[in-house]
C-alpha cells in the first residue's frame, strides 16, 4: 500500500513537472511571434531618416534578437531533453535519479526565466526607442 501511495505521488509530480514543461513550449511559440514582429519592424523603412545612428541603434537591436534567438535555441534543446528524461521517469517512477532530475528542472526553470526576462527588457528597449522615431 505504502509503494503505491508513493507511486502515485511521484506521478502527480511528473505529471506537474509535464504541464510546466508544455507552458514553457507555448511561451516560446508566444515568443517567436513577437521576434518575427520585432524583426519586421527593424527591418521596416517606417522611422524617420534624419534620426541621429539610426542605422547603428537598429543593427543593434538586431544582434541582440539573434543572440536571444540562440539563447532560446538551447534552452528548447534543454527541455527537449528534459521531456525525454521524464518520459523514461514515467517507466521507472521509483529511480534514483529523480533527485537529479529535479535539480535539473529547477536549472532549466531558472534559466527560463531569465530568458523571459531579458527578452522583456529588449522588446521594452525597442519599443521605446522606435515609438519616438516612426514616420506619422
Amino acid at each position: 500500500m505504502a509503494k503505491q501511495q508513493i507511486t502515485s505521488k511521484q506521478n502527480e509530480k511528473l505529471k506537474e513537472l509535464h504541464w510546466k514543461i508544455q507552458q514553457w513550449k507555448i511561451q516560446f511559440q508566444v515568443i517567436d511571434d513577437e521576434i518575427l514582429f520585432l524583426e519586421r519592424l527593424l527591418n521596416s523603412s517606417a522611422f524617420k531618416s534624419n534620426t541621429p545612428n539610426l542605422f547603428e541603434r537598429l543593427e543593434g537591436y538586431k544582434t541582440k534578437i539573434e543572440e536571444l534567438k540562440y539563447n532560446i535555441k538551447t534552452i528548447r534543446n534543454s527541455i527537449s531533453v528534459h521531456e525525454n528524461s521524464l518520459g523514461e521517469m514515467f517507466d521507472v517512477p521509483e529511480n534514483n535519479n529523480n533527485q537529479y532530475y529535479y535539480q535539473a528542472h529547477n536549472q532549466l526553470k531558472s534559466n527560463m526565466s531569465d530568458c523571459f526576462k531579458k527578452f522583456q527588457i529588449l522588446k521594452c528597449e525597442i519599443f521605446n526607442y522606435t515609438g519616438t522615431i516612426l514616420i506619422t
